[in-house]
């Protein structure tokens, strides 16, 4: 095989060692993006992966002029205000997005994320950016799309238990709404005070309800999502049984915002449990451990609905 050609140098980068790319490395832009790591703060996502950006455009003044217009008092530029967003929940990296966007309905993402693909902007969604792996921050310069202020809940029937709700829902909150009426949401994550259910849906969380109730490939009935191009997908079913086409939900269950920016979400909820016993047991080795995940003691008539294991040095 010849040997890789090294990629040409743009103006205003340093040369970094990028061992996943082979022998041809790359460039960084944390220089020419203007952020550069002081003593202290968190390391630039694409210093600590060494990753290249791609040739997408930049934002420009008419660009934030033209989403004031479509948003005004939702477009964030002030860079102290965009420290958290562009920081994981472990300050483990950090990105160098100078403009945030926080729509309110799918039609004003779908009207973003079209502006975007015309412009060749980078677009990075963001929940409750709970996540440990620093997917939900900028790698680079990317726009965040903010679903935290679509938290409205349109529909619940306590017949079917079937709540729809849009992508920014915190679900505590959901959790809270669903209790008083006697449901409950399928799931319960320790960020549950500030993740969002399009997040959820997104990364395919799971929690301590998932030996229960089962994933959310089972729970979640339909979406609403909006593609790359700004299109807009209605999958937002409300039937436990649908046979009619793809289910095309699968494919952004998981996804996490690399398919589409989920806007809505139909889940199944399940009746509140009349009864919680907590039971705290210490087990030694995992011979103990296996046992009491397949056979845990209840009492008769009762079911498990929530397991955490931890591990004590």
């Amino acid at each position: 095989f010849a040997p890789p050609t090294p990629l040409p140098r743009p103006e205003g980068c340093v040369r970094l060692p990028c061992p996943g790319w082979g022998l041809a490395g790359g460039w960084s832009e944390a220089l020419r993006d203007g952020c550069p790591p002081t003593p202290g703060e968190v390391m630039l996502t694409s210093e600590r992966y060494r990753v290249r950006r791609l040739p997408f455009s930049r934002v420009c003044d008419s660009d934030v002029a033209f989403f004031e217009r479509m948003m005004p008092g939702r477009v964030i530029t002030n860079p102290e205000e965009l420290k958290p967003f562009n920081v994981d929940w472990l300050k483990s990296v950090r990105g160098c997005s100078k403009l945030m966007l926080k729509p309110q309905t799918t039609a004003e993402v779908s009207q973003i994320l079209r502006y975007c693909y015309e412009r060749n902007l980078a677009v990075n969604p963001q929940g409750g950016n709970t996540g440990l792996v620093g997917g939900s921050v900028p790698v680079f310069d990317e726009i965040i799309l903010s679903t935290v202020l679509m938290n409205r809940i349109i529909s619940f029937d306590k017949v079917s238990g079937i709540l729809v709700c849009q992508a920014g829902c915190v679900l505590e909150k959901l959790n809270e709404y669903l209790e008083e009426q006697g449901f409950i949401m399928p799931l319960d994550l320790g960020a549950k005070g500030s993740c969002h259910i399009g997040g959820n849906v997104a990364t395919n969380a799971g929690g301590l309800r998932l030996l229960r109730y089962g994933s959310l490939r089972g729970t979640v009935l339909g979406l609403e999502v909006v593609l790359g191009d700004g299109s807009a997908l209605d999958c937002l079913a409300s039937l436990r049984k649908d046979n009619t086409g793809y289910d095309l939900k699968q494919l952004f269950i998981g996804s996490e915002g690399t398919l589409g920016v989920v806007t809505a979400v139909s889940i199944l909820c399940p009746q509140k449990p009349k009864a919680v016993n907590l039971a705290f047991l210490a087990v030694c080795g995992e011979p103990s451990l296996s046992f009491f995940s397949q056979k845990p003691p209840r009492p008769a008539g009762a079911s498990q609905a929530a397991c955490s294991y931890q591990l004590w040095p």
